[in-house]
């Protein structure tokens, strides 16, 4: 094209090129961009990567304009198993590029190494070199690179975020001169080898605990702490989820809890936690202690993530007096592992969905009447459940084709039903919902033309959410036999 017509970038002023440019770059650190390596053949990290030497290479134009924009240099994700002279050459001009910008770096080992070979020392050097702008440092590798760049964390006085995938619990981290670091995310998290470390500017802590007692004191001195993700390590003999403590510990700033793992500890640990503002909880299974904390801590929970895994028979007598328990709940997520997991979950939504159905029940309460969205992830999802949560399909429809093909009127929305205006549905794929036949994609599509709620449908993948309108997805999802001409 730009044989027949002025290129485009040539028309406009380099502020605005310069500007769409840093679109290219990832808002958060990415793994998938950084510096492009040759790899031996027999090596594979199955990693494609993204460069902003993407940009230069079209053109001589676009490559001024590249080399001068910071924004496309202050990122970069760095595989250290293929470092070579070349590619620290290029990491040195690559950060060099970034001007005056806060740095998001992100370190890894993609394949295994022979760490004697290494020279940790050049590669960490040149990061040295940049340690008054670390912003955002993630290290996961394979060998104990930490102790390559700890001694420049004196330096990294802007430094926020300091992720540690592997620490040998032999050494000390020190926190010298670092006073704005808010975030420490860890595999696990060394309360007690954390030296000087300002743990009232914490807000985020990410980690497993070796034991009750140091999640307890984490709780106490980091007393503006917003975001705990954690777990407790399980012990053999249980003395782990052993504690000294006679009083609760209360944290008034905890907005955000994530359960990662649940341990027999957590059943010992929980009881003596209290949260009053906790809004949103991430759990992976719903048991008392659950509900008790959100009692006790007499919080308002706005938002609830949980899987629902078990095909024990008893789960579902389990499973609904949970949610019975949290009226106050206005987004919930579900991850079912197994089919038909959150089919009571859907069945007594649906009971409780429409409020003729309430009037005829006036003794049973609403069932999460505040309820205003719901994300399912399923392993594999059964139309006619969601079908329940949306209004019935007529008789009189017919059997024509249009409602699937959409119409070009809104229907008068059905005002009979409860709050929920969000469905999502996240899918692995395609195959992971069963064939859908004429009829029930007719009824799907009629549903949510008459319905207030909103649809959206995701297909799951390790890289993106990728979002697919929902007539593209029900024509896709027909059984072949059934496909409308």
């Amino acid at each position: 094209m730009n044989q027949v017509h002025d290129p485009l970038a040539t028309k406009l002023p380099a502020e605005v090129v310069s500007t769409i440019f840093t679109n290219f770059a990832p808002i958060t650190v990415s793994r998938d961009y950084g510096i492009p390596v040759n790899r031996p053949e027999d090596m594979h990290s199955g990693m494609e990567r993204t460069t902003p030497l993407l940009l230069a290479a079209v053109c001589t134009a676009w490559r001024a304009l590249a080399w001068s924009t910071p924004q496309l240099w202050s990122t970069i994700s760095v595989d250290i198993s293929c470092v070579n002279g070349a590619v620290v050459d290029i990491l040195r001009e690559w950060l060099n590029r970034s001007g005056d910008l806060p740095l998001y770096i992100e370190i890894h080992a993609d394949l295994e190494i022979d760490y004697h070979k290494l020279d940790r020392h050049e590669i960490s050097n040149v990061f040295a070199e940049y340690a008054p702008r670390w912003f955002y440092m993630e290290l996961n590798t394979a060998l104990n690179f930490f102790s390559y760049i700890h001694p420049s964390i004196a330096d990294a006085r802007i430094l926020s975020t300091l992720k540690v995938e592997t620490f040998s619990f032999s050494e000390t981290l020190d926190f010298h001169g670092i006073p704005n670091l808010k975030t420490i995310p860890m595999d696990v998290f060394p309360v007690g080898k954390l030296t000087n470390l300002n743990w009232k500017n914490l807000t985020t802590v990410e980690g497993g605990f070796r034991h009750i007692d140091l999640l307890f004191e984490l709780l106490s001195d980091a007393s503006c702490l917003t975001h705990l993700i954690f777990y407790l390590m399980s012990s053999i003999n249980g003395h782990n989820a052993q504690t000294t403590r006679n009083t609760a510990v209360q944290h008034d700033h905890l907005t955000y809890l994530n359960i990662s793992t649940w341990t027999k500890p957590m059943d010992f640990a929980l009881p003596w936690l209290k949260f009053p503002f906790l809004e949103h909880l991430v759990v992976p299974k719903q048991t008392a202690v659950v509900v008790d904390l959100v009692f006790s801590s007499g919080c308002a929970l706005k938002t609830l993530d949980t899987y629902v895994t078990s095909d024990d028979p008893a789960y579902d007598t389990l499973l609904i007096p949970f949610l019975e328990a949290i009226p106050s709940l206005e987004s919930m997520g579900l991850i079912d592992g197994y089919s038909g997991s959150s089919d009571p979950v859907l069945s007594r939504l649906s009971k409780s969905t429409d409020i003729k159905n309430q009037e005829s029940s006036l003794h049973s309460s609403p069932f999460l009447p505040n309820l205003k969205t719901l994300y399912i992830t399923y392993i594999q999802i059964y139309w006619s459940r969601v079908l329940d949560l949306l209004p019935a399909y007529p008789d009189d429809i017919g059997s024509s084709t249009s409602a699937i093909r959409g119409s070009e009127t809104t229907p008068e929305k059905n005002p009979t039903f409860r709050p929920l205006r969000t469905l999502h549905i996240r899918l692995w794929s395609y195959k992971d919902s069963e064939p859908i036949d004429l009829d029930t994609a007719q009824r799907i599509q009629y549903a949510i033309n008459h319905s207030s709620v909103e649809v959206t449908i995701a297909l799951l993948s390790r890289s993106s959410n990728k979002r697919i309108p929902l007539q593209t997805f029900l024509q896709r999802s027909l059984s072949p036999s059934v496909q409308p001409v």
